[in-house]
């Protein structure tokens, strides 16, 4: 935006920018109970959708588009600079708006139409909202003086934004010259049309206004059958390129009064659906393309009203507008007139619903309440959450998932218990700020979005167990009375509850905004009781519910080449599974299951919980497990730290004891493992960073152990080890459009002593070890076995996955090149793995495992090829080794599967 000039009284005034602020000092001094016209020109380029402006296409999103003049209260001046967290404070005036654009666009704004002038804003219905009756419209054309009695030598086309007819061009028919042409329009609808002249299939003119403009829209409003007859005075320039000429110019003028900020869309796809309520004029906007998805916006802007109305008080304003758009910021409300992202719309949840009553709710707590949100967001934010819990429970009591009918079990999804999670999440990790604080403070989306909308809705709902329904509802009437078209303070909060409960409040709200512990409530049960929670079994999938520790069940089906078919059951049990905690602050699991070809019974548990004396996201699990010839157990504690608002760097670490008995290796494959008892003792130190167009992870690996409970005359091979190893990853935008992207990764290991087998080094991927709580990742079940499943790690040599080349040392580079003209990602890895490995040391007895791997030991290693990723699923095609298997060529197609980001676990 940039301001040309300031004029006051007529008089240039001073003007004086600082960033998005800009001061104008007045010729002469404005004496108390004065007055002054202040005259701006400015200009605003209109962007693509950020912060609830701009356009895609021809759709467009008008908040936030003019100077706003600064509020001066109590306080003073509040000259506050543009903050992406802050709604701007304003106060409350008349808006006298007068909007010129194309004839063809569609508007919805702040405030009442007073007036239209070269064309109008009467909306197309809605398929549903067009009468069902019709009537016969004849149309009739003559060609004015001006055209001197012309008739196009090909045709005169009709264009209407009636709804397309089978086998027709949108809307579109011809007019003859002594016929006309008859259409059949919704009785009493608007309906718009315009006329094209057709020379040749070169030469297209548009109907043209006085000024020359091309296309303007005729109006037609038809309750009886009927003839129209138009005349054609003229028609657009020809020679002149048709994007070139602005179309046939309308001004639409605009009234809102008690208002502090105006808004307003645009469209030429837009169709309405209309309704009046309490005096009240009730409009909802909607896409043409998109009117089936959003057919219940009227209803729900109804609903919506209705509830704040019997809850909090009147709306006052003598219309409102509710307009899918394009916000960039999900939903954004301004005084008569809320904006919804087109996406919206869901045939799984209620997200619609229940954003049209957040925004609605905005109407009260923003708009005829004035809160200064840069100061205090909670006032507005809060408040409106808070109503939107409420109303999301009323409008939806069994949840908000609209298809329970296919997961009839599935516990109810409340609106209410998403924002307990967001609030607990922070609280847990102990990363919230106080409610109390300026929008321009937050350090990040998470800590804003607590704080402003999901915190104050909290104390809300504990306000009004506090108070008793009668009570809050009556503190709700109040503070809306209180401070109609004011600006309230947090005080007037507490002084509206105080009044009507008659007891002093200010130490019971002072915790909750002024400080981040979480009073009265214990962190290991929301009931304020100790011990585990409440336990509830579901079958397969549920949603979260602070009430209980939810266990889910189901079967297991997988396969091994020991067991054959293994047929069993698992479960898994998480309470307040969060953000931050997606294990669940406590939460264990276990397995049972049964090798249906040897009867071999394999079964495991597990626990973990949250341990806020480690840290924030401290946390101490233990496992044991008996499967496929090995029983194992282990504890391990560990700690997430990252900078306030979850901000990068993060910073992990986790310490680990190990037991592991492999006491048979037929279930495995014996190239990756030892048998025999040990005891392993390991700690891991992360770094993740991110900065412009880059993103970092630093790794570091320590692990040390020894045989254990070994006997005389053990047969079992000695285990004594220290082991360490390093990984750096990097991922980086090569370009500004961030869409090239280069990845690089550089691992090093290094294992003494006499490591176990299962804890050499691959120079192809990671350890079986480091799998094992992955069921689908058993050695000889059908992904492993099948010698086309990758597991991400070690030296990372793509290409020579499955030859077992192992050592005691190994270093891999690894690269990822993404283009975007690609539908694949290019690759090449270089790497060698130590000759102090496989086949000096080992004595392993499959037949040819050693010799297989011998001729890459010692060796600089190289391959290349394609990868594709497609959400967790990674394929990779590794078209050239530099070293190939016996009787293969070093060019040949091989292709591998990998889960990256999924690691499923029972």
């Amino acid at each position: 935006m940039t301001l040309d000039s300031v004029t006051a009284d007529g008089t240039p005034a001073a003007l004086f920018l600082d960033e998005t602020v800009a001061r104008v000092d007045l010729p002469r001094p404005l004496a108390p109970g004065g007055s002054v016209t202040v005259g701006l020109r400015f200009e605003v380029q209109v962007p693509r959708p950020i912060a609830r402006f701009g356009h895609v296409g021809t759709d467009y999103s008008m908040g936030q588009w003019y100077p706003k003049v600064a509020v001066y209260d109590e306080l003073g001046w509040h000259p506050d600079p543009y903050h992406y967290f802050a709604e701007f404070y304003g106060d409350y005036a008349t808006f006298d708006v007068s909007i010129t654009l194309p004839d063809p666009f569609w508007v919805g704004a702040t405030g009442v139409m007073q007036s239209a002038s070269g064309g109008d804003n009467e909306i197309p219905l809605a398929d549903r909202e067009a009468p069902r009756d019709s009537v016969t419209v004849r149309l009739r054309v003559v060609t004015a003086d001006s055209l001197r009695d012309r008739w196009p030598r090909r045709r005169l086309s009709l264009t209407t934004d009636l709804e397309r007819e089978e086998g027709t061009e949108a809307g579109r028919l011809d007019v003859k010259r002594e016929k006309g042409a008859t259409l059949r329009v919704p009785r009493g609808a608007p309906v718009h049309y315009r006329y094209s002249w057709i020379e040749s299939e070169k030469e297209a003119r548009s109907e043209a206004d006085r000024a020359g403009r091309p296309g303007p829209l005729h109006l037609l409003r038809a309750w009886q059958d009927m003839t129209v007859t138009d005349t054609l005075r003229t028609l657009a320039a020809a020679s002149v390129p048709r994007d070139s000429v602005l179309p046939s110019l309308k001004t639409l003028r605009f009234v809102a009064e008690r208002v502090h900020d105006f808004a307003w869309v645009a469209s030429p796809e837009y169709v309405c659906a209309d309704t009046t309520w309490n005096g009240i004029s009730i409009r909802a906007l909607a896409f043409r393309d998109d009117q089936d998805r959003w057919q219940d916006q009227k209803a729900d802007v109804l609903s919506a009203l209705k509830f704040m109305h019997r809850e909090v008080g009147p709306y006052l304003w003598p219309a409102f507008t509710s307009a899918e758009a394009y916000v960039g910021g999900g939903a954004m409300e301004y005084p008569m007139l809320i904006m919804n992202e087109a996406g919206l719309p869901s045939d799984w949840v209620e997200a619609l619903g229940v954003t049209i009553a957040h925004e609605t709710a905005h109407q009260w707590f923003y708009g005829m309440l004035g809160s200064d949100e840069r100061a205090d967001p909670w006032l507005d934010e809060g408040f409106a959450q808070y109503m939107e819990n409420r109303y999301a429970d009323a409008r939806y009591p069994h949840g908000l998932l609209k298809r329970r009918d296919l997961l009839p079990w599935m516990s109810p999804v409340r609106d209410f218990f998403l924002d307990e999670d967001r609030y607990l999440s922070r609280a847990y990790a102990r990363d919230e700020v106080p409610v109390a604080t300026s929008a321009d403070r937050f350090q990040s989306g998470a800590q804003y979005g607590v704080s402003a909308y999901s915190k104050p809705a909290m104390m809300l709902h504990t306000l009004r167990a506090h108070l008793g329904d009668s009570t809050f509802s009556a503190f709700l009437r109040e503070y809306y009375r209180k401070n109609l078209f004011r600006h309230p303070r947090p005080a007037d909060v507490i002084a509206a509850a105080e009044k009507v409960s008659g007891e002093p409040l200010g130490d019971w709200f002072r915790p909750w905004l002024e400080e981040t512990s979480t009073a009265d409530v214990a962190l290991d049960r929301l009931d304020n009781r100790s011990g585990l929670p409440p336990l509830r079994l579901k079958p397969l999938i549920d949603f979260n519910s602070p009430d209980a520790m939810t266990f889910l069940y189901g079967p297991m089906i997988w396969h091994g080449r020991a067991e054959g078919p293994r047929l069993g059951v698992w479960t898994v049990g998480r309470y307040l599974p969060l953000a931050d905690f997606p294990q669940g602050v406590v939460s264990a699991g276990g397995n049972l299951v049964v090798g249906t070809r040897r009867g071999d019974l394999s079964l495991g548990a597990w626990a973990s919980r949250r341990a806020g004396g480690l840290g924030a996201r401290g946390r101490v699990s233990l496992e044991a497990s008996r499967d496929a010839g090995l029983f194992r157990a282990g504890a391990d504690v560990g700690n997430l730290i990252t900078a306030p608002g979850r901000r990068h760097p993060f910073r992990e670490w986790h310490l680990g004891l190990d037991y592991r008995d492999r006491y048979d290796l037929i279930p495995v494959d014996p190239r990756y493992w030892s048998p025999g008892k040990s005891l392993h003792g390991k700690a891991r130190l992360a770094l993740d960073t991110r900065g412009p167009r880059r993103a970092e992870h630093a790794e570091l690996d320590l692990r040390a152990g020894s045989s254990a409970f070994r006997k005389s005359g053990d047969p079992d091979p000695e285990v004594h080890y220290e082991r360490v190893s390093v990984e750096v990853r990097q991922r980086l935008d090569l370009f500004a459009g961030g869409e090239t992207h280069l990845a690089w990764r550089l691992f090093a290991g290094s294992a003494f002593d006499r490591p176990p087998r299962e804890l050499h080094f691959d120079v192809a991927e990671g350890s079986r070890v480091d799998s094992l709580g992955r069921f689908y990742l058993n050695d000889r079940g059908p992904l492993l076995a099948s010698g086309h499943y990758l597991i991400p790690g070690g030296g990372g040599l793509r290409g020579y996955r499955g030859r077992a080349a192992l050592g005691e040392r190994v270093w891999g580079l690894n690269t990822d090149l993404e283009i975007p003209q690609l539908p694949v990602s290019l690759f090449g890895d270089l790497g060698r793995v130590g000759a102090a490995g496989l086949g000096e040391r080992s004595a392993v007895s499959a037949a040819g495992s050693v010799e297989a791997a011998r001729d890459l030991l010692g060796r600089t290693l190289a391959d290349a090829g394609l990868s594709y990723i497609y959400g967790p699923i990674r394929l990779t095609a590794p078209v050239w080794v530099s070293r190939p298997g016996p009787g293969q060529r070093p060019w040949r197609f091989r292709w591998l599967l990998s889960l990256e980001a999924l690691p499923i676990s029972f």
